[in-house]
This record gives structure tokens, C-alpha cells and sequence, in this order.
């Protein structure tokens, strides 16, 4: 199963491992197989404090999912993520519950700052977490998220503008109504379609 990777920040990335295909609806996260390759390719994506997921894990090694347990989690978590962007995206409040279980997922490996030399002139800091890597990857994805949805610099969360699509997007370009090339060509040829059909 191949899954839809925009490159963006990590939390629209778990949201979007649920989409609409040919009129079914997939699940990236459904088997633990296909949950540990999602994982693994979006190791290296941005979070909202400027880390990734390889990072917060410490190694390429421990970035896994390796059991139904974390799988599960991975999933339940990727639904409260979907519900706090898409409200986002709605421009509506955010259900206090929603944001306490994430808030709680996200304390659950607590983090801190480690600073070391540098390339330059700066020191490189960096966040590390402790903890299984189940809870340090699970509360890397609710923080992010959280951070994604309080901080307008992270961008605008908005949902794709094809009608059967279920993908969200950060908005990089003003222009921009679609998750994917692939939804705006679909579009594109709805529109035609459309059009021809009401010229005959």
C-alpha cells in the first residue's frame, strides 16, 4: 500500500494516513506493517518545534512500530488529531476534552532541550524526550498538533477542496485549495466534465 506524504508538517501527515481512494476509504495505520512504513517515512519530517519524529525516538532503530498496541495508539490518536485540525480548519472551537487527552498523550513523555556545539556560531539545540518509544512517538504527533493548531506561525490547517477527499493541508500559497497535485487534477477535470456536459 503506498500512502499519500505532502512533506508537510507531521501531524497533517498523520491525519492524511486516512483517505478516500476510487470511493473506499484507506487506512495507512490498519495493519502494523503499514503503520511501521508510514513511521518510518515521515521519521525525518518537521515538527512544530523544528525536530522530527528520528529525533525524538534517538535513533532509526527504535522509530518502529513493532506490536497491535502501539498501532492502536497510533490510530486513536491520528482520530483526535483529525478532529483538532479539522476544527481548525472549520475555524471552530476545539472541544476542552480534545485538548486535555492530547495535552495528556503529549505529558506523557515529557521532553526537554539538550544544547551542544554547533556548525557555526550558534549552538545546535535539540528536544529529547524519555520514555518507550511508543509514548515518545505518540506524544512528538500530540504535541505537534497542538502546536499546529495555537500557533499561527505553523500556517493555516484548511481541508482539500475536492468534495470526496479527506485530506488537510497547510496552506503554503495564497492560491491553494488542494492537499495534493493529484486532487487538483481531479478537480480540474470535474470542472470540464461538468462544463461539456452542460454545453450538449
Amino acid at each position: 500500500m503506498e500512502f499519500p506524504l505532502f512533506g508537510q508538517q507531521v501531524a497533517v501527515d498523520l491525519v492524511n494516513t486516512l483517505w478516500a481512494y476510487a470511493g473506499e476509504t484507506v487506512d495507512a495505520l490498519a495493519t502494523v506493517e503499514v503503520a511501521d512504513r508510514w513511521l518510518i517515512a515521515v521519521g525525518g519530517n518537521p515538527l512544530g518545534d523544528r525536530g522530527t519524529l528520528l529525533q525524538a525516538a534517538g535513533d532509526e532503530f527504535a522509530l518502529r512500530v513493532r506490536d497491535e498496541e502501539f498501532r492502536a495508539a497510533l490510530q486513536a490518536l491520528r482520530d483526535q488529531v483529525r478532529a483538532l485540525l479539522s476544527a481548525a480548519a472549520r475555524g471552530e472551537p476545539v472541544d476542552p476534552a480534545l485538548l486535555y487527552a492530547l495535552s495528556r498523550t503529549a505529558a506523557a513523555a515529557p521532553s526537554r532541550l539538550v544544547a551542544g556545539p554547533g556548525d557555526g556560531e550558534r549552538p545546535q539545540v535539540r528536544r529529547v524526550r524519555a520514555g518507550p518509544t511508543a509514548a515518545v512517538v505518540l506524544a512528538a504527533l500530540a504535541e505537534d498538533a497542538l502546536i499546529m493548531a495555537a500557533d499561527p506561525a505553523t500556517g493555516t490547517v484548511l481541508a482539500c477542496g475536492t468534495a470526496a477527499c479527506l485530506g488537510l493541508f497547510v496552506r503554503d500559497d495564497p492560491r491553494r485549495r488542494y492537499c495534493s497535485p493529484a486532487c487538483a487534477n481531479r478537480s480540474r477535470v470535474a470542472r470540464h466534465y461538468d462544463r461539456a456536459k452542460a454545453s450538449t
